[in-house]
């Protein structure tokens, strides 16, 4: 947990629902960390909603963003460094979006060693809505093929459920996976 602290710490951010940004909840830090250690040692963790915020696209639409609280964050990237082990091994190598270790460089080489093996042709491929359309079951069920542990299971699924606060309204989310948390 205090590498996944000091990650989420480090990127800094926003503020979730509960107004605590990153520098308070430093100031405060062996307090929040000893809470939320505490919520997952009795099993009484819950994540808050995510804060709903909407972000300009270049085609002038918005994406909506869901902030959650820096201590979701915090317990976001401790399960997260359970299962990106898992799960690295199972992407190609070519496979290069939003992986750990990964950047543009990389992708621009992986094109430029495909070029000298004879490919002409470069694929950008984006599924339009496709965060929105996340079907909860079908990902749970993925998700337990390869991760046995209850306590991970149930704690995906709260992120995933844990819906978003929209000018002070609570929007339950029963599909969909959020944008802007950790996972």
């Amino acid at each position: 947990m205090k590498v996944a602290a000091k990650h989420v710490l480090d990127n800094g951010g926003n503020a979730g629902v509960d107004r605590i940004d990153t520098v308070e909840f430093k100031e405060n830090y062996a307090v929040h960390m000893r809470e939320l250690y505490r919520e997952f040692l009795e099993n009484r963790y819950q994540p808050k909603p995510a804060l709903r915020v909407f972000i300009p696209k270049s085609d002038g639409r918005q994406r909506p963003l869901g902030i959650p609280t820096v201590k979701d964050r915090i317990a976001q990237a401790a399960v997260r460094g359970i299962l990106e082990p898992i799960y690295e091994k199972e992407f190609c190598d070519c496979s290069l979006g939003f992986r750990k270790g990964k950047s543009q460089i990389d992708a621009i080489n992986k094109i430029e060693e495909y070029k000298e093996q004879g490919y002409k042709w470069v694929l950008d491929a984006d599924i339009k809505g496709f965060f929105d359309n996340i079907d909860h079951e079908l990902l749970i069920k993925f998700i337990r093929q390869k991760v046995t542990d209850g306590w991970v299971i149930e704690i995906i699924k709260s992120w995933l459920t844990m819906g978003v606060m929209k000018d002070g309204e609570y929007i339950p989310t029963k599909k969909r996976t959020p944008q802007g948390g950790l996972c």
